[in-house]
């Protein structure tokens, strides 16, 4: 019995994606990403997750990889405010989407509010040397995130306040708004204001992104699909590493740093082909917004969960 109650505690899943990217400023980039989660129980409250991550890839001859564990941090509530403390992802996807050490606080259910206060220990921005990017958010760099969250009524409604210790020494305020405008079809549309105290940027501080999403695969309904589209006009001042750069979805021209930042759009698709198989494709065409530089990236994928 004893042995029956500790094989419960601890849980391992998995996921392998296979990946291939295509760009017009950018080498073909293709690989194989698998990942293995542990989640242990503590006790009754609190809980460990840990993950390991191999990349293989396939675009040169050596077939290089690599395997590390990127995840390694403990959830659980002290009184009413849930915690999450250690080495994860911290994602606010249309403003940043770093790796780092740190802790995640959130207090509230309808209405939460959250605190995040993070040292970036990866970044998937190559450094370009420019003073004003440089490399968007390095390793050792500290971001901190405050944040209201709710939902009234048909409407979900997000304010966030980033503060960015980085080469730009940006603060920058999001307000997110999105909701149901027909059935399964999802209307989303966000403000963005930046400023930046480094010498020399004379760039826009204000910038928007508006999106439509209908419906989306379930990685446990086979069949189900979705289709979802944005359009965006960002100002270098008004992001960090959005997902839809740091995710390896599109390439940051370098022109678009003299060019004060990036408009443009990405669209995409996804299916289940069976349960727990889910297959997708994105498409982003972007261009400087006062530089000459454009970039199409198509991305597919196929995710395997298990």
């Amino acid at each position: 019995a004893n042995l029956e109650k500790k094989a419960d505690n601890v849980k391992i899943t998995g996921q392998i994606r296979a990946s291939y990217r295509s760009g017009d400023n950018s080498a073909h980039e293709s690989y194989l990403r698998t990942r293995l989660f542990l989640n242990g129980a503590i006790n009754e409250d609190w809980t460990y997750t840990g993950r390991f991550q191999n990349r293989q890839y396939f675009d040169n001859e050596s077939g290089d990889d690599d395997l590390d564990l990127n995840w390694a941090y403990v959830s659980g509530p002290i009184g009413g405010v849930k915690v999450e403390a250690g080495r994860q992802d911290f994602v606010k996807a249309d403003v940043v989407d770093n790796r780092g050490d740190g802790v995640k606080l959130s207090y509230g259910d309808n209405v939460k509010v959250i605190g995040w206060a993070y040292k970036a220990s990866s970044s998937a921005w190559t450094n370009t040397g420019n003073g004003f990017f440089d490399g968007g958010v390095e390793d050792g760099d500290r971001v901190y995130v405050a944040g209201v969250e709710g939902k009234f009524g048909v409407v979900g409604a997000d304010l966030h306040y980033y503060k960015a210790d980085t080469a730009r020494e940006q603060d920058i305020w999001e307000l997110a708004l999105d909701g149901e405008i027909a059935k399964d079809l999802t209307l989303r549309g966000s403000y963005f204001y930046g400023d930046s105290d480094v010498n020399g940027y004379d760039g826009d501080e204000s910038g928007y992104l508006v999106g439509l999403a209908y419906r989306g695969a379930k990685a446990s309904k086979p069949g189900s699909w979705g289709l979802y589209a944005n359009y965006s006009d960002r100002p270098m001042s008004t992001f960090l590493e959005p997902t839809l750069f740091a995710g390896g979805y599109g390439v940051f021209p370098s022109d678009m740093i003299d060019g004060d930042g990036y408009q443009g759009f990405d669209a995409g698709a996804n299916v289940t082909l069976a349960k727990n198989i889910v297959a997708g494709v994105k498409y982003v065409d972007v261009e400087s917004r006062e530089g000459n530089t454009d970039d199409q990236t198509i991305w597919s994928e196929v995710i395997f969960t298990f």
